[in-house]
């Protein structure tokens, strides 16, 4: 329906991105936050992309470059403490956060305060960790956006043991070891083989994001802190209590082979709500946006029918 392209070589990906603009800002409390956008004269919309834990905007080149051929300003921001933004801790590899809040704070300073103010609609789309800070945000300011996609959303985490046991450990660690050590068997980034790995099915997609973080070894990070599953746990808790009072039209893409987010807990969340709704991607890995052809693009179609219906 939208002629979406299939996968550029990496010479197209580098000539558009010599468009794309990558600056930084200061946010609400001095951290230094960096981001790129892609503006065009005549836009339809404006899209947010907010990447997931351990991403940086660097690897949604194509994303951004879908979005742009369709006709939409794009800005992708990199979370703090990871990608290229400004990192928390003296360990530039532990991944961290203080307060969950704090992800969906730097995102409305950079709406308000970063971004030209324009008539334009806003539209989000998220991956991952990047689709609770969205819910987060919509939540607290109803009216900012008007459609958010979803893919892959952490509402819940896949977890060794049952929450009320890892919950426990977590306190009970952060205590004796620090709330900012890497959890158990926790290590600096590794790249993962193509074969191991939990995101994608798509070799040359998978192997091109691999490139990006191997030429930009400051954007890559490891595992996370004590701290930021506590967090990310009390952040998916207080999602599903809050979710009844979501008043944003949301699409939801669940991954068929998900390894990493729990689907019951995004169905759990639709539940009976008639913003929310589910599209199940089957045969697709967590990363659905760097997946196959035939898996992504039914992501990027249904995203650009989706906010076609609400801007």
């Amino acid at each position: 329906m939208y002629g979406i392209p299939h996968a550029f070589s990496l010479e197209q990906q580098h000539a558009f991105m010599q468009k794309v603009q990558q600056r930084h800002f200061l946010s609400f409390d001095g951290t230094k936050i960096h981001y790129m956008s892609y503006e065009q004269p005549d836009a339809k919309a404006q899209l947010l992309v907010l990447p997931g834990r351990t991403e940086t905007y660097l690897v949604y080149s194509e994303v951004i470059y879908d979005f742009a051929l369709q006709g939409y300003n794009v800005y992708a921001l990199d979370h703090r403490g990871q990608g290229l933004s400004q990192r928390i801790l003296e360990d530039p590899q532990v991944g961290h956060i203080n307060l969950f809040a704090q992800y969906h704070q730097d995102l409305f300073y950079f709406v308000d305060h970063v971004l030209p103010q324009t008539h334009l609609p806003y539209c989000v789309l998220a991956h991952s960790m990047g689709g609770a800070i969205a819910l987060y945000a919509a939540l607290e300011k109803p009216t900012q956006f008007q459609a958010i996609a979803l893919v892959a959303p952490m509402l819940g985490i896949k977890l060794p043991l049952p929450k009320i046991v890892v919950s426990s450990f977590l306190y009970l660690s952060s205590l004796l070891v620090g709330a900012q050590h890497y959890i158990p068997f926790g290590r600096s980034y590794q790249s993962v083989a193509f074969n191991d790995n939990k995101i994608s099915t798509d070799a040359i997609r998978y192997q091109r994001y691999q490139q990006i973080l191997a030429q930009h070894e400051h954007a890559q990070i490891g595992a996370p802190s004590y701290q930021w599953v506590r967090e990310a746990l009390r952040a998916c808790e207080q999602l599903y209590r809050k979710r009844l009072l979501l008043k944003t039209p949301c699409l939801i893409f669940q991954a068929g082979q998900e390894q990493i987010v729990l689907n019951r807990a995004q169905e759990e969340f639709a539940s009976q709500h008639d913003y929310v709704h589910l599209s199940y991607i089957e045969q697709a890995g967590h990363q659905i946006l760097i997946e196959q052809d035939l898996l992504r693009n039914q992501v990027i179609e249904q995203t650009l029918r989706f906010f076609e219906q609400h801007i």
